[in-house]
């Protein structure tokens, strides 16, 4: 493999954890959603609860239904969310695995690239070495006539 398909794995590699990273953003708000429709529920009922005390008459006929089926979107909302956290954790497990995968590819791409620029400099330096012994070689050979 040459250096540039580390590069092209690399940009893909990139790609990818981009992608991720929206996918958990778009979880994450679902997430906050669920928790906000949670906290209104909560609010609701509370406010139910506040007027059910003020019309005390009134509230014998609905709140035991009401509150049966707050009770019901409760469970539901919980499970939902539930279900969210476990997402958003499996995709923040997957995005740092993404990100520890790209990061060795990060590191074999600037290891090669610091062997080659370590090749080229010795071979930069075997030349340079050349010329100098060269026109060592002709100061020697002029000073001898």
């Amino acid at each position: 493999m040459s250096g540039g398909d580390l590069k092209t794995i690399i940009r893909v590699r990139k790609w990818e954890v981009d992608e991720k990273r929206r996918e958990l953003g778009a979880l994450l708000a679902e997430e906050a959603a669920l928790l906000s429709r949670r906290t209104a529920l909560d609010e609701e009922v509370l406010a139910e609860n506040a007027c059910a005390r003020e019309h005390v008459r009134e509230a014998d006929f609905t709140l035991g239904s009401y509150a049966a089926r707050a009770h019901s979107r409760r469970l539901q909302l919980d499970a939902a969310l539930a279900e969210a956290n476990r997402r958003v954790e499996a995709a923040r497990d997957e995005l740092a695995q993404m990100f520890k995968d790209l990061k060795t590819f990060e590191l074999a791409q600037e290891a090669r690239d610091e062997a080659e620029r370590k090749e080229r400099d010795r071979k930069e330096q075997v030349v340079m070495d050349e010329i100098g012994l060269e026109l060592f070689r002709r100061k020697e050979a002029a000073g001898s006539k």
